[in-house]
């Protein structure tokens, strides 16, 4: 199910890249790869708990021990909602400083309006996050991999149609932010159970230090791999030759 998500990726990206590029243009298509490229930066954040959460959840199923399952969705869940809270502050200044790079108007008003649109979007992928990992922790990838096909499948001619009519970068963005919402709402519907071992008492803190003392040393590994892996040329490409080019680079 995992390869062939990466499949429909590859494809649906193939089709519809060239159909962006031509309706919005270069500098428009470049400035929607940036913001996006920023945003996806916020992942960071996570203070190593989305490599944690699983390792955790998977020992209490794999133990039977109901009383540590809903401790650690509960305090993983908190801690993921927290996060999400920070995604938003660094949204906030992300929006704060555009003024700085943008000096046309009518660019500075579409990029926040992305900007916008990518906030909510990053807050549903924050809240959404622990039920993923949780179908993660039972093996059950098929339906992650069912969820994010849903998505792509119904984004892409979404996209495509909006460009079509002549709608611009802002019903882009919303349209992918409108995806991330609903893949959420699948994560919901495919792990209904997840819901009952969030509630009171919200956050247990012998959990809270277990869970913490093992992301430190997570999050130093996967962020070395993040950091490699997400082509942070990308902002050095715009910063000296415009959001234009790093749209085309992104391309190669």
């Amino acid at each position: 199910m995992h390869v062939l998500e990466q499949v429909i990726r590859l494809g649906c990206a193939l089709w519809l890249t060239p159909r962006m590029v031509y309706y919005l243009g270069e500098a428009r298509f470049g400035l929607w790869g940036l913001l996006a490229a920023i945003f996806s930066q916020f992942i960071l954040l996570d203070l190593g708990l989305c490599s944690t959460l699983p390792r955790f959840l998977s020992r209490a199923i794999g133990r039977g021990n109901a009383q540590d399952i809903r401790e650690t969705a509960s305090t993983g869940t908190v801690g993921m909602v927290v996060i999400g809270f920070l995604a938003q502050i660094a949204g906030c200044v992300t929006w704060l400083a555009l003024p700085h790079f943008l000096s046309s108007g009518h660019d500075l008003d579409e990029a926040r309006s992305v900007v916008l649109a990518l906030m909510v979007g990053t807050l549903a992928f924050w809240i959404g996050r622990p039920v993923m990992l949780h179908l993660q922790s039972h093996l059950r990838r098929d339906l992650i991999g069912i969820a994010a096909i849903i998505r792509v499948l119904i984004c892409t001619p979404a996209v495509a149609w909006a460009l079509d009519r002549g709608m611009g970068l802002v019903t882009v963005a919303w349209i992918h932010t409108w995806g991330a919402v609903g893949e959420l709402i699948l994560y919901g519907i495919f792990d209904r159970s997840f819901f009952a071992l969030v509630r009171r008492p919200w956050v247990n803190l012998k959990k809270a230090r277990e869970l913490l003392l093992f992301a430190r040393w997570s999050y130093v590994l996967t962020t070395s791999e993040r950091v490699r892996n997400t082509a942070a040329d990308l902002f050095i490409i715009a910063a000296f030759l415009g959001s234009a080019a790093s749209g085309v680079y992104s391309l190669g």
